[in-house]
């Protein structure tokens, strides 16, 4: 909310219309606005809490039609819709009480959706530990982020870390703008979503 106030203002003072909305330019908002809330470290708010929203906001537009559905899926599709926009109907609650008293295959650990990388990293090395202090043998295999390209040659030979051979003329691996880590640490059974 916060920024696109100040983006707001900074648009009315530099084109001297304070009587319209970012100064009179014609701005579009793209995004999911039924998304996970904003981290904490960055408590800016929703964008449609912003000041300016109801003003500069004359169209909206919804897309409704979900393209990636497979066999079976057509009802969660619609609990889904409905949970986002705060409001379920009776045979949505009674579809997920069905699923909410049912047991859980116990070799599946479910996904987990939370607001920030440090909670998923957090969530990811516990599975990992348990992953790996299974009595099966499990081992993990570490792979190093290749960068390739015009601006910084590849970071080692090979994707491994275990017969990976560094580049000195590399530098760090990953760039700091990928969302990659810059290693990452997999074994038999990890989730990879």
């Amino acid at each position: 909310g916060r920024l696109l106030d100040s983006l707001d203002a900074v648009g009315r003072a530099a084109r001297r219309c304070a009587d319209l909305p970012f100064g009179g330019l014609q701005v579009l908002f793209c995004g999911d606005f039924h998304q996970l809330p904003p981290p904490a470290r960055e408590a800016e708010g929703w964008a449609f809490e912003a000041r300016c929203w109801d003003e500069a906001v004359e169209v909206a537009v919804e897309l409704t039609e979900v393209l990636r559905l497979g066999p079976g899926e057509a009802a969660f599709a619609d609990v889904l819709r409905q949970v986002r926009g705060g409001k379920l109907d009776e045979a949505s609650w009674a579809l997920l009480g069905q699923l909410a008293g049912r047991p859980r295959d116990p070799a599946r650990w479910p996904t987990e959706v939370v607001p920030t990388n440090r909670q998923a990293s957090e969530i990811n090395d516990a599975v990992m530990v348990r992953l790996l202090g299974s009595s099966d043998g499990r081992q993990d295999l570490t792979y190093v982020s290749l960068q390739v390209g015009a601006e910084r040659p590849p970071a080692a030979v090979c994707g491994a870390a275990s017969s990976c051979r560094a580049n000195p003329a590399a530098g760090s691996g990953a760039s700091s703008s990928s969302s990659a880590p810059p290693r990452l640490r997999l074994c038999a059974g990890a989730l990879v979503v």
